[in-house]
């Protein structure tokens, strides 16, 4: 497995930016989160699907599950390329080739997380 699982509580009160999960996301993620996406590769044989997802959101997290849209998909290709290298360079072979073998189809791979209720735009201060 070249994916890492997280032990709960990710991507609390995120705001901006992007992330991606190769593993288990874990439970109680995406509590608060208010701005940027998550990108969580689907693994229907370890239960991570949209159902599986959803199962592992906050009680009171307002966000909505898809797949990467087109203008994220540059974005997450340079996320996993790097990652890919880092692989290569360690001696990780065919963990880089499982990595590279997911660009091949991201929306297909990966489940978006996004904000679904109002998002305040982050770049404008109110003090």
């Amino acid at each position: 497995v070249f994916g890492g699982d997280l032990g709960g509580f990710a991507f609390e009160y995120m705001t901006a930016g992007i992330a991606v999960v190769l593993g288990d996301p874990g439970r109680w993620i995406c509590s608060g989160m208010s701005g940027g996406a998550v990108f969580v590769r689907a693994d229907a044989a370890r239960g991570i699907d949209r159902d599986g997802v959803r199962s592992r959101l906050a009680k009171g997290a307002k966000v909505h599950i898809g797949v990467p849209r087109d203008d994220e998909l540059p974005a997450l290709r340079d996320l996993l390329a790097g990652y890919r290298r880092a692989l290569l360079g360690s001696g990780q072979d065919d963990d880089a080739h499982a990595v590279r073998a997911l660009t091949d189809d991201l929306p297909a791979a990966f489940l978006a997380i996004r904000p679904g209720g109002e998002v305040v735009d982050q770049s404008v201060s109110t003090e």
